[in-house]
Parts: structure tokens; C-alpha cells; sequence
């Protein structure tokens, strides 16, 4: 089949191996036995792997499952998959010298199921019942929580109070899973609560996508780590669930020669908790049975680090302070907060990246934006949008209509190109910096209180905005009026066009340099997005949707109820009273007969008239903090009149949103309303 010196490829996928939270707790146990002298005591594996709990054991580290085990005053070392509350207890009777090594991100899951036990919920916990991090995140509340592993068990949940229940998750689960068991969650139960971010680590996210894309090009996927390591089990699990065989293999030695048997191209990568050495016994063992042809792909950018000098300088404080490490509040060792801002970031924080400031609202002020890209777009002409409808007198409208007009100016133009070196996600270079751009502009705006009318442009053009109002609003909303779902990514887009996969990006998902422009992914969470207007979905965006719980409305609905009814539903099922949203308009989502001048035309979509009743709604509620105008293509537009269309629409409905602000009676301010960056009105 393949010339047999060169014809077989390992492919060796980045990230794999170890991440920031087993350095770290690796790190934690030897310093201690630097500190301290052998033994020191840990509380269950420190790692789920065999090759480094026997390399500790080797340095002197006893491994132990009970503290029973574990001699009155001697050093102990929490695992980084955590401990309940219990065995804190059974440490501080014993007087024992505690080194807490767990994972911050474990901690912030124990902080989050303390939260919702204060606020009396039940608590669904998604997870493996056995697996250590289940154990201890449900010692924080054992009375209240619910321990579940599958779209069955939610089935056969019967609970107390259906209205207040949360639900976390075990950090190494499969993505897949976890969504599937929370849709089905959110659907037998609509009250439920879930986390302010995700809990699955972003580590298990970042390896579990990097072998997603590595599968479409590879016969065979090899994963190093223990049969007890769960996020080792769940690559396996992703792989297979790709179509390609997989493998979970221990060491070099595990890898059987039949394995290999017509297989010419061989992915390799490994859990979060086996060891880099691991790879390079495995990779020449390959080499031995003809894999000579290596290469590492960088697939996802990982920068999360927690230093080592910071670990050294907590062990060797507890071991100048003894017992005096305990805290106030019983429990020992090194309680960081959680991190929420895990991937973009290389330092742990307490608080994510919005800022804490007192935003006045301008209800007569409209920040105006112009990003003129075509980078994410399917073709040239819409970067000639911003210019288009300033020519066609948008801003003379506006102001006509009572407001006052504040320009940002453009951004530098972003423009299409083929982009064949990068064909599973185009143009990702020239999309950034024009996002970059943009978010500074749409910053200074939101901080203003204005209303902010971004002119695209293409469709990805709404990240920079949505990360821009995120660095002041924490719970954010999206509302995509669009045709389209993009929902694929760079491992199902048939393209490679970023268009078509904006809102897989803002949910997380795809090209590390889009999924983290904003620190932690997502951008917005799945339950605070909605679809409104779908018709063109790809197979891949079908299924997606199938297991999300993403609201969505079709055109087919909207053109039955009407497109002011239909909006008014939407904004209803997704609590717009409650949080702040930013409006998605892509003009493609109207009927080609009525507005032809688009980047992706086609027969269909909603008439022009529910388009206009729709958006009437939406720009009416008082919670918008932004538009996003995107697709129109001037290039497909001689006369102009698609220019003057739509200008015609953006000053009909923002004069129905001043009509609508200024209906009740004025604050003494002259109108302005005080909100936190929270977006609660003061």
C-alpha cells in the first residue's frame, strides 16, 4: 500500500500529558519530601497514573486510603482530585501536618456546591459515584446532592422541590456526555440552576477537541494513561465516538502489534495526568514497528501554568507553621479560589474579567462602530458595508430620530482571502486583530452606557462585541437572528470559512485562537443563546442542536406566529427581563425576494415584514446593550437600494426603542438609569 521506509505516520497531537493541576500537585508532593524527609503521606493516588504514584512511592511517598492509616503528627498530602469535609476533620483530630494539593478547579466545584447548599438547593452532581473528585465534591453537602451518570438516571430522578435544584460536574468528563445530561436536565427541569462557567477542566476540553480534529486524519488513536484515570477513559471514549479505533494503553509495553495491522497513520496523545516520558517510550516503540515518520501537532495553544516557586513557598511555609496552616474555618492547606478565567490566563484568579464599575445608561446616545471585514465571510463586498450605510445617511437618520450619534469610527479593513494553508479554519490571523480592534472601540462604548450599533461586516465581527460587553456584564445573552446556526467547527465545516462556525466559537468550541479571545470559554453559555429564524443547517449542526440546550426558532414557526409575536416569545424564554443581551442581525435570515444584496442569498427565509415586526421588539427592551449588523454586501448592491433599505429598517426600529425608553416618566437625570456592571438596575 505505502513504500514501507516513509509510507507509516505517527501523529503526536499537543496538548497532551500533563496539566497545570497535576504539575502542580506532583510538584506539591516532592517538595514535601524535600521539606520534610521521607514518608510523606498521601491521601489516595496523588494522580491517577501508575507510572508516577511508583516514582513517588520510589522517593518515599506511602500512598494511603484511609486516614487511619496515616501516623499521629506526620505529614499528609491531599490528592488533586480533593477530599470531603470529613476527612479534613479525621486530618485535624490526628494532628496531622496537612498539604492540600488539590486542583483549583476541583476547589472551585467544592466553592459552587457550597454556594448552592447555602441557598438550600438540591444538587444534581454529574459524575462517576466511585471517582475521588465525586466523593469529595459531594462531602460539602452530602444531604443535598444527587449523584448522576447518564440521560437514564436523569430519567429516574425524582426530587423534592423541582424548583430549586443546581446541578455541577466531575472536571473530567466528556464533553459530549455532559451535554447530553444537562440538556436533558434543563429539560425535565427548567428551574434548574447550573454553574456561573463551565466546570469541565480546560484541559479535558483542550485534549478531548485536539483528538476530535486529529481523528478525521488518522487510522488508529493511541491514548497513554491509566485504566483509573477518568479523563484518560473519556479521550477513548471521544475518539471511538469520531469513527476511529482507540486504544488506552498504560505504557509502551500495553501496544499490541496486531493493533498496527493495515493501519498507516497512528494519533497519539495522552491523559492530563500521564507523563511527557510516557510519549517518548510509546513514540519509539512505534518507531520500532516501522512509525518513522513523527510529527507533533499544535492544535490548541495551552499557557495555563501554576508556578512551581509558589508551590515551594506553600510547602515550605507549612513546613516552618506546622499546624499553624490551618484556617479559620477548619480546613487545612492551600483553599484556592476558583479560577475563572482557567485557560486564558496564568494566573488564578477570585474574580473573572469583568470589571466591578457603575454603568449610567444613555438611552438617547448610540455608539456607532464600523467593522468592515470580510476575513470570516465567503467572499469580498461586505467589508464596503459601514461605508455604505454612512453614504446611504445613517447617521442623519438616527440623529432625526432623536438620538445623539457618538462614531467610533472603522476598524482597519479585514479582507477575504482563500487562505489554502489554513483550510479548516481561514483567515484566523486578520479575524483577530479586526476583532481586536473592535473590542477596544465597543469597550469605551459599553462603559458609556450607550446603545452600540456595530456596521459589519462579517458575522464574527459579534465576538468582539459580545467580549467587549462581557468585560462589564458577567451573565450576557445572545440573540442570533440569522438563517444560519453556525455550529460547525474547524473538525465538521465543510469550508473552513469562520462564518459559518461563529456561534461554535462563542460557545467554546473550535480554534483556540477565536474559543479564547475572550479568557474562559465560553463567551456565552449554551442556555443563554437563542436561534431565531434558522432554516440552513448542516448534518453536524442538526445533531449539535439535538443535544443542546440552546433555544431555537425556525423560520416555518416565526412565519406562523408572526414576527412580533414570535420575537416577544423569544425574548420570554430567555428571561430578557434578567440579564443584558446583545442582538445578532445577519440580513441573509430575509427573504432573498425582499432583500437580495446579502454574502449567502438564497430562496426562502422570513419575509421582510416579520423581519421588521421582529426587530421592532427586540429593540424595544430596555435590556439590549447592542447590535450587530452583518452580510449586507454593497458589491451586490449598484443602485443602493439595498443600502437605503436598510437603513430605512435600522432608523424605524431604534426610533421605536427611544419611543419605547421614554414612554414612563423621566428620571430627575433627564432620563439616564443607574445599573451595575452586574446589569441590575440601582
Amino acid at each position: 500500500m505505502q513504500n514501507k521506509n516513509n509510507g507509516k505516520v505517527l501523529l503526536r497531537v499537543r496538548p497532551r500529558g500533563f496539566c497545570a493541576g497535576v504539575v502542580r500537585a506532583v510538584d506539591i508532593v516532592e517538595l514535601a519530601l524535600e521539606a520534610y524527609g521521607s514518608p510523606v503521606y498521601v491521601h489516595h493516588e496523588i494522580v491517577h497514573n501508575t507510572y508516577v504514584v511508583e516514582q513517588l512511592r520510589r522517593r518515599g511517598a506511602i500512598f494511603v486510603e484511609t486516614i487511619e492509616e496515616v501516623p499521629h503528627g506526620a505529614v499528609l498530602v491531599f490528592s488533586a482530585h480533593g477530599v470531603p469535609p470529613t476527612v479534613r476533620d479525621e486530618a485535624k483530630a490526628r494532628a496531622l501536618k496537612v498539604i492540600d494539593a488539590t486542583c483549583p478547579l476541583v476547589t472551585k466545584v467544592h466553592l459552587e456546591a457550597l454556594k448552592f447548599a447555602r441557598e438550600k438547593r438540591t444538587i444534581i452532581l454529574i459524575g462517576h459515584r466511585d471517582h475521588q473528585e465525586i466523593v469529595g465534591t459531594s462531602g460539602e453537602a452530602p444531604d443535598r446532592t444527587m449523584v448522576v451518570d447518564s440521560v437514564a438516571a436523569v430519567d429516574a430522578l425524582e426530587v423534592e422541590d423541582p424548583l430549586r435544584l443546581s446541578f455541577l460536574t466531575q472536571t473530567t468528563l466528556s464533553l459530549y456526555d455532559t451535554q447530553e445530561i444537562v440538556a436533558r436536565l434543563r429539560q425535565k427541569f427548567p428551574a434548574i440552576q447550573g454553574p456561573a462557567s463551565d466546570d469541565i477542566c480546560y484541559a479535558t476540553q483542550n485534549r478531548q477537541e485536539a483528538v476530535e480534529q486529529v481523528a478525521k486524519d488518522v487510522d488508529l488513536i493511541l491514548v497513554v494513561g491509566s485504566p483509573n484515570s477518568s479523563n484518560s477513559n473519556r479521550l477513548v471514549e471521544v475518539a471511538q465516538r469520531s469513527g476511529v479505533q482507540a486504544k488506552l494503553i498504560d505504557s509502551a509495553s500495553d501496544i499490541d502489534v496486531h493493533w498496527l495491522e493495515g493501519v498507516a497513520r497512528v494519533g497519539l496523545t495522552a491523559g492530563a495526568s500521564a507523563p511527557e516520558v510516557l510519549v517518548e517510550q510509546v513514540s519509539q516503540r512505534l518507531a520500532d514497528f516501522g512509525f518513522t515518520d513523527q510529527r507533533d501537532l499544535d492544535l490548541i495553544r495551552e499557557d495555563v501554568r501554576f508556578p512551581r516557586h509558589a508551590a515551594k513557598e506553600f510547602v515550605v511555609g507549612r513546613s516552618r507553621q506546622g499546624n499553624a496552616a490551618q484556617k479559620s474555618d477548619g480546613s487545612y492547606g492551600e483553599r484556592v479560589r476558583s479560577s475563572s478565567n482557567p485557560r486564558g490566563s496564568r494566573k488564578i484568579q477570585d474574580k473573572e474579567s469583568h470589571l466591578a464599575v457603575k454603568i449610567v445608561r444613555q438611552p438617547k446616545k448610540i455608539a456607532l462602530i464600523g467593522a468592515p471585514s470580510s476575513a470570516a465571510a465567503f467572499s469580498l463586498g461586505s467589508e464596503k458595508a459601514p461605508a455604505a450605510l454612512r453614504a446611504a445617511g445613517l447617521v442623519e437618520r438616527l440623529q432625526a430620530a432623536g438620538y445623539e450619534v457618538i462614531d467610533h469610527g472603522d476598524c482597519a479593513p479585514r479582507l477575504f482571502a482563500d487562505d489554502e494553508e489554513h483550510r479548516r479554519a481561514r483567515n484566523l490571523s486578520e479575524i483577530v486583530a479586526g476583532l481586536n480592534d473592535l473590542k477596544l472601540r465597543a469597550e469605551l462604548a459599553v462603559k458609556s452606557g450607550t446603545l452600540v450599533l456595530v456596521l459589519g461586516g462579517d458575522c464574527a465581527q459579534v465576538i468582539g462585541l459580545l467580549a467587549a460587553a462581557r468585560r462589564y456584564h458577567h451573565h450576557l445573552n445572545l440573540l442570533w437572528f440569522d438563517r444560519d446556526a453556525d455550529l460547525n467547527t474547524p473538525a465538521s465545516t465543510p469550508s473552513g470559512r469562520i462564518d459559518g462556525m461563529v456561534v461554535a466559537h462563542i460557545l467554546g468550541k473550535g480554534a483556540p485562537e477565536l474559543v479564547r479571545f475572550w479568557g474562559e470559554p465560553p463567551l456565552v453559555r449554551e442556555p443563554d443563546v437563542t436561534l431565531f429564524g434558522l432554516e440552513r443547517l448542516d448534518p453536524p449542526e442538526q445533531e449539535f442542536l439535538a443535544k443542546s440546550p440552546m433555544r431555537h426558532n425556525y423560520a416555518r414557526e416565526i412565519q406562523f406566529q408572526g414576527g412580533a409575536r414570535g420575537a416577544q416569545d423569544a425574548l420570554s424564554h430567555m428571561h430578557a427581563d434578567a440579564h443584558e443581551f446583545v442582538l445578532h442581525l445577519d440580513t441573509d435570515v430575509i427573504a432573498q425576494e425582499d432583500f437580495p444584496p446579502v454574502n449567502v442569498p438564497g430562496s426562502g427565509g422570513l419575509r421582510f415584514e416579520d423581519v421588521r415586526l421582529a426587530l421592532v421588539e427586540f429593540a424595544k427592551h430596555k435590556n439590549l446593550l447592542g447590535l450587530d449588523v452583518a452580510q449586507y454586501n454593497p458589491d451586490k448592491d449598484p443602485d443602493g437600494t439595498g443600502a437605503k433599505k436598510l437603513v430605512d429598517l435600522l432608523e424605524e426600529i431604534l426610533a421605536a426603542r427611544l419611543q419605547a425608553l421614554e414612554a414612563p416618566a423621566p428620571e430627575p437625570s433627564g432620563g439616564a438609569t443607574e445599573v451595575s456592571s452586574s446589569g441590575s438596575t440601582s
